[in-house]
């Protein structure tokens, strides 16, 4: 390949100096744009988040003037507009703002050199809301899950839901929270949001979930409704007393996605269930007024049980589910009219 030159300036080609359609890197930004941009430019822009739309699509900015003009060019123009040839990772920046008038620092490679070129574009802003910020103004919503616990209401169950459910990507869609003594009501703008939502409940809470539909009108002469999602999370917490297919036993773990982990309390035995187990067979949250609770100290065993005599004299023999030395000071959980050994 012959040696080029640049045809304005005599220039000699080199690595760090390309030759642009006969010209080099100075006179190619006096002459040529690597971008062909619009005079003019009209954006629209939700006056309540900020976002702008392009196509069928509102994408965030952080509601500034730079941010709004450089999210639209880029998103909208760069990729549509002509880009001359053998240019590529073109990108657009705003420098300045004078009155409707943006200067711009148009920013593309050529054979891995990297060049600058200043220009400017018009633009007008043109305000509306977006499809979000109209439903959460307005109060529409297409679906609704109604998160209830299986067991007393309590805050730190309903605390881990909102940390794992606020960094899910469909919690942009709600357009209302409104909270109850019995849980939590999430009104979603769409209804593949809700689902995708109530399936997380399920796989990492083991929800039940229950779905129907309420027909509340036409749409453009379509029959339309909204989705009912009923999701009744178990209020487990670790070292709760629950009672599963009419067993005792202590839950160990709950941090396990989809399953919870529980002690047997009558033969020690560490068990797993994932969610659909445990609707099947069915649980109770023990309260203390479902149990009795008193202290005692191991005294002998006898035929595999612990003799056990309690603060108040009397003895029981109950089946351990480990050994403990004589002497041991333990507790007798007395419920249904049997003894357990919490160890």
């Amino acid at each position: 390949m012959g040696r080029r030159f640049c045809v304005r300036c005599g220039v000699e080609e080199r690595e760090d100096l390309p030759i642009i359609d006969g010209l080099c890197p100075k006179h190619f930004l006096q002459e040529r744009k690597i971008i062909e941009l619009p005079t003019k430019v009209f954006i629209t822009v939700c006056p309540s988040c900020g976002s702008i739309n392009i196509g069928n699509d509102w994408l965030p900015t952080d509601g500034s003037v730079p941010s709004v003009l450089e999210t639209y060019i880029n998103k909208a123009l760069v990729k549509k507009r002509k880009i001359y040839p053998g240019f590529t990772n073109v990108k657009v920046r705003v420098k300045d703002i004078i009155s409707d008038k943006a200067i711009l620092e148009v920013v593309g490679k050529y054979n891995n050199v990297v060049l600058r070129q200043e220009t400017q574009v018009y633009f007008e802003i043109r305000k509306k809301l977006c499809p979000r910020c109209s439903s959460v103004k307005n109060e529409f919503y297409e679906a609704l899950i109604q998160i209830r616990t299986e067991g007393p209401p309590r805050e730190e169950v309903f605390r881990r839901i909102a940390e794992r459910v606020i960094k899910a990507h469909e919690f942009s869609d709600v357009v209302k929270i409104e909270e109850s003594k019995e849980g939590v009501d999430l009104k979603f703008r769409s209804v593949s949001s809700a689902r995708s939502i109530g399936s997380l409940l399920r796989e990492e809470f083991s929800a039940r979930i229950k779905q129907t539909w309420e027909d509340y009108g036409f749409v453009r002469g379509k029959k339309h409704g909204k989705l009912t999602i009923s999701a009744r999370v178990p209020s487990f917490l670790e070292g709760d007393i629950v009672e599963i297919n009419g067993k005792l036993m202590v839950i160990e773990d709950i941090k396990n996605v989809g399953n919870f982990v529980f002690r047997d309390l009558e033969t020690g035995k560490i068990k797993e269930l994932k969610h659909d187990d445990l609707w099947i067979k069915g649980f109770k949250i023990l309260t203390s007024k479902d149990y009795a609770v008193i202290k005692g100290r191991i005294i002998n065993y006898e035929g595999g049980k612990a003799v056990v005599q309690a603060s108040s004299g009397g003895i029981y023999y109950i089946r351990p589910s480990k050994m403990l030395d004589l002497g041991s000071e333990v507790k007798i959980l007395i419920y249904k009219g049997k003894q357990y050994l919490l160890i």
